[in-house]
């Protein structure tokens, strides 16, 4: 490993632990955005229109009706998806918001640890010693 090598492997961990604090930071807003907007969502009113627009997004088992311009019953003047009620749309939308934030907490722990190894191998390749055969 020549003092060239050396300063190449360390700029790569350098580079390492940069991604991996921009890592972090995006994690913790996207931790604690989760978070706030599943406690503060109750507060948000959804008009009938939103409401709709969203039940036709999340409906994963074609539930609902009068979502799209080619289904047989779509009219235009009725609201979109009458099944969902505000009730049923603010629960689906805080338990995603629940997941989203469980899961920047797991990735953070992970990204915790590779950060820690990003420290150690920084001093390992510090510390280094030079070879000239």
């Amino acid at each position: 490993l020549n003092s060239r090598d050396k300063q190449r492997k360390q700029i790569a961990v350098s580079l390492f632990i940069a991604t991996m604090l921009l890592t972090i930071f995006i994690l913790v807003v996207i931790f604690a955005a989760s978070l706030v907007f599943s406690v503060d969502l109750v507060d948000y009113g959804i008009s009938k229109e939103e409401r709709g627009r969203i039940a036709c997004y999340i409906d994963t088992a074609n539930s609902c009706t009068n979502c799209y311009p080619r289904d047989d019953f779509w009219d235009p003047e009725e609201p979109r998806c009458p099944e969902w009620t505000n009730d049923d749309i603010l629960k689906v939308l805080q338990t995603q918001l629940k997941q989203s934030a469980t899961l920047a907490a797991i990735f953070l722990i992970y990204a915790f640890s590779a950060l820690r190894f990003g420290f150690v191998l920084r001093s390992h390749v510090s510390r280094y010693q030079i070879e000239y055969v």
